[in-house]
């Protein structure tokens, strides 16, 4: 205390002494952690310069592998088409197989039908004019006239070298059996008499006269023809009426319970006596002049 009271000098010197002791001392604690400090941020700076550069080696990698991915999972999806393509071309072989040996079992059917289809046609104009003739003339008689008239006319047509079919059967020739199937589940019996009259009432240019003791005829012509058939017969008053719109309109009429003798006023529709007027069918009934519709049918 004397000697700072005495000197500034030696006061301000021993506050540098003592500085610079506590200095010293702090110096030799910090330094060296300083050095380490120095050391620590260049290999922090080294490490991070590494980090970078494995960060750029890893995106370009992640990128490498994003490219490699979407390639995979295209290439699956081309691997997962052409699995179906070809689980449908095997099955579209193992059904064309299948086919190959199906048609090679039709083979010999398929030859049988074209020699049976080539006999066919040589036979076609004899039995037409069987068929035509049958057709024409064979509609009033039982089935054993029937018979001896193709007879007879098969050996006519033999004598003059027409072609024709050894035995000709009508109904084989003319009639679908689909439609006589159906025909027969409309009412038609089943037996070859009726389904040659059945064939003659559909395809017979002539309106037919059914003698129908059982009503056989009349229940499949009721069925066949459904809703749209006209039913009359001469005790109608107004029968003539109904006749006249179906003809015009086109609907198919049953004229039942009739006599020996018809109304004459109907020859004019049994006859099919047709005027032509500006290009259209007409038929005069009575006064009138009514137009004719080709789908009428009596």
């Amino acid at each position: 205390m004397d000697l700072l009271q005495q000197s500034l000098a030696a006061k301000s010197l021993c506050m540098w002494v003592r500085a610079m002791e506590v200095y010293g001392r702090v110096f030799r604690v910090v330094e060296p952690k300083r050095q380490r400090l120095w050391q620590a941020q260049a290999i922090l700076k080294e490490k991070q310069e590494m980090l970078a550069a494995a960060q750029a080696k890893l995106d370009a990698v992640m990128a490498e592998m994003a490219r490699l991915q979407a390639e995979y999972n295209a290439k699956m999806e081309q691997k997962e088409e052409l699995r179906r393509k070809a689980e449908h071309t095997e099955r579209m072989l193992e059904r064309a197989q299948q086919l190959v040996s199906g048609l090679a079992s039709e083979k010999d059917r398929w030859e049988k039908t074209v020699a049976d289809l080539e006999r066919r046609i040589l036979l076609l104009p004899g039995d037409c004019l069987l068929a035509c003739a049958f057709l024409s003339y064979c509609g009033p008689f039982l089935s054993e006239y029937r018979d001896e008239l193709i007879k007879f006319w098969y050996e006519s047509t033999n004598c003059d070298r027409v072609p024709c079919s050894d035995p000709f059967h009508f109904t084989d020739f003319m009639a679908d059996p689909t439609l006589v199937r159906e025909w027969n589940i409309q009412g038609l019996p089943r037996d070859t008499f009726s389904i040659e009259n059945g064939v003659m009432v559909t395809l017979g240019d002539r309106w037919p006269l059914m003698v129908d003791p059982q009503c056989q005829a009349q229940k499949w012509i009721k069925s066949m023809m459904g809703k749209k058939l006209q039913i009359i017969d001469l005790m109608m008053s107004d029968y003539m009426r109904i006749m006249e719109n179906a003809i015009r309109e086109g609907k198919p009429v049953l004229l039942q319970n009739i006599g020996e003798r018809l109304d004459p006023a109907l020859d004019p529709i049994l006859t099919k006596a047709f005027i032509n007027v500006g290009g259209s069918k007409t038929l005069r009934l009575g006064d009138r002049e009514v137009e004719y519709n080709n789908n009428f049918k009596l």
